[in-house]
């Protein structure tokens, strides 16, 4: 499978994370969605994670839409949705079904650097590197990028903040959702919407905004 640049040239957002997966793949010895499960689904208590959604879930489970002038229509439901199936494979960069809940665990581990419910689930060195800017000098001008108004680089799959913004690591998703943690403050913050473009509301630029806000607030109180 070729990558659109060569490692170490260029960067681009693109197949490089499913390719990633693969690569955990062969290094382990797993499959990489069992690799997931025993390494980070379950020391997390990620009880409701997968790459598809069991039939005894559906009614749970959102739709997904797509706003068109101002008017959401539904793209993706839940008794139709394509996540009841499994994938061809597990995706490394995309894919995962999950909960607010459970994705607040996911965060928790990170924001305490890789330790949650007791477990030290990764290394607090893992975390570091993973949440860390992967973007060499010779990529800034290019590979750095700029989304609700923050300036960031890119880690292990996931923005990182430069600047104004150092310490934050996350994602803000196609579909308008939010997960960010602040490594310096041990904060985090997730939002679960299911509209695209993002953009179609300014709840993703102002939500990160607002809980920065409010974490001042109850700091000086």
């Amino acid at each position: 499978l070729p990558l659109v640049y060569q490692p170490g040239t260029r960067w681009s957002y693109s197949v490089g994370l499913d390719l990633l997966g693969r690569v955990i793949e062969v290094v382990s010895g797993q499959p990489f969605d069992q690799f997931l499960q025993q390494r980070i689904l379950t020391p997390c208590g990620m009880e409701s994670t997968a790459f598809r959604v069991a039939r005894d879930d559906v009614g749970r489970f959102t739709g997904n839409y797509f706003v068109l002038g101002g008017v959401p229509l539904p793209i993706d439901l839940p008794a139709s949705s394509v996540y009841l199936s499994a994938p061809p494979f597990p995706f490394g960069g995309a894919g995962l079904v999950s909960t607010g809940r459970d994705y607040d665990r996911f965060l928790r581990m990170l924001a305490m650097r890789g330790a949650v419910g007791g477990t030290q689930v990764a290394s607090e060195a893992a975390v570091a590197m993973a949440t860390r800017d992967l973007f060499p000098d010779t990529l800034a001008s290019n590979g750095g990028f700029s989304t609700s108004g923050m300036a960031f680089g890119f880690g292990a799959g996931g923005l990182v903040g430069r600047g104004a913004t150092e310490g934050l690591f996350g994602w803000f998703g196609a579909a308008g959702t939010v997960g960010l943690v602040n490594l310096r403050h041990g904060l985090r913050h997730n939002l679960m919407t299911q509209y695209m473009l993002s953009d179609a509301y300014p709840v993703q630029a102002d939500f990160p905004r607002l809980v920065a806000a409010d974490a001042l607030v109850q700091a000086a109180s």
